[in-house]
């Protein structure tokens, strides 16, 4: 199969008719939302073992919570930030 270069690609649908770049679009929309899916479901799989083994704990405390929402390099009490997710242990 030849690969395009990105430049090439992007000359290719350049050319392409208005029906040929809705439906492009919907299939990149498409392959996006289950990209994100996967992930999602690959982060909750990850945190479930994660759990399980005792690693992580959720935490109430919301002072705690809010200043680890303001800086999330933040290590107090063993907190972190995964992704959109804070944790405490």
């Amino acid at each position: 199969m030849d690969t395009l270069s990105y430049d090439n690609l992007i000359e290719n649908v350049k050319s392409l008719s208005i029906e040929e770049k809705e439906e492009l679009k919907f299939l990149i929309n498409r392959y996006l939302s289950e990209e994100k899916r996967e992930k999602i479901y690959k982060n909750f799989k990850d945190s479930l073992i994660e759990y399980n083994e005792g690693k992580l704990k959720f935490s109430s405390e919301l002072t705690l919570l809010k200043e680890l929402w303001k800086n999330p390099t933040c290590s107090k009490a063993g907190a972190w930030k995964r992704g959109n997710l804070l944790f405490s242990v």
